[in-house]
């Protein structure tokens, strides 16, 4: 019992630790773009805490609003994630009581999926762009690629947000989403959206 409890207290340690160290990350992204605003800048090398760290933003209107997306986009991304026709329904009837998704990782949880699959959920997905559509021009390959068309119908066209950007850590071959920021209207007036 004492082992199982030092080795949850260290676990607690260390994603306080990772939480921190996110939010920290998320502040420094804020600031770095916005100074660079009116650049394309999109990613940026960082060093917190004695630690070399490679943030990379992703502008939400490239992606695919797991809360306001045309009906039949979502259905690609719900055939694409293998979750069967059960998990539309299930997932339009919660959605039709009122909710949102907070976070993209709700959709699965929603929707009965493993959260296994999550870092792919995120590098097509948010939860922040309030869009029907997405813009083509910012769109990670991943989402043009879901869509499958070579011309996108008028109704899942959107313009970038350009004030939204998703933050992500480039870890070795790998990338995770760490949160979104938004920028303001003001340099200083922007704030992290969620993590």
């Amino acid at each position: 019992r004492t082992m199982s409890r030092l080795l949850d207290g260290a676990t607690e340690g260390k994603l306080a630790q990772r939480g921190a160290t996110n939010r920290e990350l998320l502040q420094l992204a804020l600031q770095l773009k916005s100074t660079a605003a009116g650049r394309d800048e999109t990613e940026f090398r960082v060093t917190l805490n004695g630690q070399d760290y490679i943030l990379f933003l992703q502008d939400v209107g490239g992606l695919i609003d797991l809360n306001t997306a045309a009906p039949d986009m979502l259905e690609r991304v719900v055939d694409e994630f293998d979750l069967g026709p059960e998990a539309m329904t299930d997932y339009i009837a919660w959605r039709r009581s009122g909710r949102r998704l907070l976070r993209v990782g709700d959709f699965l949880r929603v929707t009965g999926a493993g959260q296994e699959r999550l870092a792919e959920l995120q590098a097509i997905a948010t939860v922040h762009s309030g869009r029907h559509g997405i813009a083509p021009d910012v769109a990670p390959a991943g989402v043009v690629a879901l869509l499958g068309v070579a011309e996108l119908p008028p109704a899942w066209l959107s313009p970038p947000s350009g004030v939204n950007y998703a933050v992500g850590l480039r870890e070795g071959t790998g990338a995770r989403r760490i949160g979104v920021v938004h920028l303001g209207q003001a340099v200083g007036d922007g704030r992290v959206l969620g993590e």
